[in-house]
């Protein structure tokens, strides 16, 4: 896993990540980052495919 530094200056940005392809699979995540009076919001969206089903307790 990477990390990165982005500065506020920098806002809004779409950082967009590949995973699957080691398995065959193309997928990407976007995850989008604004500055809302200096409060950060993040939220994400992208592709999706079908591996296996997977129950989660929380």
């Amino acid at each position: 896993m990477q990390s990165i530094l982005i500065e506020k200056a920098q806002l809004p940005k779409t950082l967009i990540i590949e995973q699957g392809q080691e398995l065959g699979k193309d997928g990407s995540v976007h995850v989008h980052i604004k500055s809302d009076d200096g409060k950060l919001t993040i939220s994400i969206s992208g592709t999706a495919v079908y591996v296996k089903e997977l129950k989660v307790q929380i």
